[in-house]
């Protein structure tokens, strides 16, 4: 006898049959049936840093059963919701327990977290009407994300490239965009733009 998915639990006898006057003899085999586990299957997931927890359970494939244990990068014991601004990006293994001699059972859920956009530390700029053409981002302080854009003080679109004999005076503006799923996001940084006029010299006629 073969025991498959279909066959119920319970006592099973095994007959020899006897010859003669000999008697049929009897064996049986007490059979309990435990349940499997199912941890689902894996999956990933991209968040934004500034996204909704996460229960982690609904984020794998598959049917998983609730009640197991998660583990993070590392090891380490975690909790079921997943927090973008908090946690750590990695792989999460969840775990469920069986009876034995049915197997623990598990999967891993690989979260990455989009970072907010950087624009930067506002700059001030003070250059003569004479003065060489500069570009804008690098006067910018911290880490700025590239790719960005920049608005000149009447909010028009601006190559960045600040050029004295054309450019006037303002604030210069510059937004980024989060990437991926932090798109809806921007932000912005400023650098305050003084272009100081050339000099002009007047020449008096001499009286004499």
């Amino acid at each position: 006898l073969a025991a498959n998915a279909t066959d119920a639990d319970g006592d099973y006898l095994y007959v020899v049959n006897g010859s003669g006057p000999c008697p049929n003899d009897t064996g049986t085999v007490q059979i309990q049936l435990e349940n499997a586990v199912d941890a689902g299957t894996d999956a990933s997931i991209t968040l934004c840093t500034d996204a909704a927890p996460l229960t982690l359970l609904n984020a794998l494939n598959g049917n998983p059963d609730s009640g197991g244990q998660w583990t993070a990068p590392g090891n380490l014991a975690f909790g079921d919701t997943f927090n973008a601004a908090a946690d750590a990006a990695g792989i999460y293994t969840y775990s469920v327990s069986a009876v034995l001699p049915c197997p623990t059972q598990s999967s891993t859920l690989n979260i990455s977290v989009d970072p907010l956009p950087q624009a930067g530390e506002d700059a001030t700029l003070v250059i003569c009407a004479d003065g060489a053409v500069t570009a804008l981002f690098s006067l910018l302080g911290g880490s700025p994300d590239d790719g960005g854009a920049w608005l000149n003080p009447l909010g028009a679109a601006h190559t960045g490239s600040l050029d004295p004999a054309q450019d006037t005076s303002g604030t210069y503006t510059y937004v980024v965009f989060g990437p991926n799923t932090c798109h809806h996001l921007s932000d912005t940084s400023i650098v305050a733009v003084t272009v100081n006029p050339l000099p002009v010299v007047t020449f008096f006629a001499d009286p004499d």
